[in-house]
């Protein structure tokens, strides 16, 4: 019999509902890459995923590739291996592309905001003005990296590696989109910030109110007041309501 429905089912002309798939064969996510606008508005069709993210300076994983990968086109096979290496792989080696040691440890001290713990500014030593000056043919000259940054080195091997490939104008345009991208996130953080919080309504200050009536500063027995609390609030969401009514009441 339920063959005989199912027969039935699949010569009828009713369209069927098919469930998008959001995993792909292998398991993986399935993520939508064209979700940026300013990516979507510099894709192009005709290339994979990898060759678009390395033409904008972008990156599709941190590990870098186990098997082989696909050399441009008119350079010779040493300055492709350089060009293909990504800087932003964690691999086991620490060297740069220009042949420097990536990561030298020392000891600096550091500037802070006294109010968020952020860093300011990278002091290298004791005396900042004699580090921010090396002598060069008897006179003093400024430094251009005086914090030891080895992302500096980084980029100036791979422009360095890009010019005498002729493959100057792409990697100007990939940081230009990479600016852009920073400026993006920038002013959606800008946005977030200027994003009026949450206010409570008035039954929510009320509520509050009586709370704190019967119970004053006891976040305990408001917890387990079960008829001013019958949705059971936990002791850290009432605490958090208590804390925001006082603030207002006070200001």
């Amino acid at each position: 019999m339920g063959r005989e429905l199912q027969k039935r089912k699949n010569r009828a002309k009713v369209p069927k509902l098919k469930k998008k798939r959001k995993l792909l064969r292998n398991g993986d996510k399935k993520i939508n890459v064209l979700g940026n606008q300013l990516i979507a508005d510099n894709w192009n069709k005709n290339e994979t995923l990898i060759q678009n993210y390395r033409r904008l300076g972008l990156t599709t994983r941190l590990n870098a590739p186990t098997g082989g990968v696909e050399r441009p086109h008119g350079v010779d096979a040493v300055a492709a291996d350089k060009l293909t290496s990504d800087s932003l792989h964690i691999t086991g080696t620490t060297t740069a592309p220009n042949g420097n040691t990536l990561f030298d440890p020392e000891e600096v001290q550091v500037e802070r905001d006294p109010e968020t713990g952020k860093i300011l500014r990278v002091i290298s030593g004791h005396n900042q003005e004699e580090d921010d000056e090396i002598e060069v043919a008897g006179q003093k000259v400024k430094r251009s990296n005086p914090l030891s940054d080895p992302i500096n080195d980084i980029e100036n091997g791979v422009t360095s590696l890009h010019k005498k490939a002729g493959l100057g104008t792409s990697s100007t345009s990939a940081s230009e989109f990479v600016r852009q991208l920073e400026m993006r996130a920038l002013q959606e953080e800008e946005a977030v910030k200027k994003r009026r919080p949450r206010q409570q309504s008035k039954r929510e200050e009320e509520w509050v109110e009586k709370l704190i009536a019967r119970h004053g500063d006891n976040v305990l027995a408001m917890v387990r007041d079960r008829k001013l609390n019958p949705m059971q609030q936990s002791e850290g969401d009432i605490r958090r309501r208590v804390r925001i009514y006082k603030e207002r009441r006070s200001a």
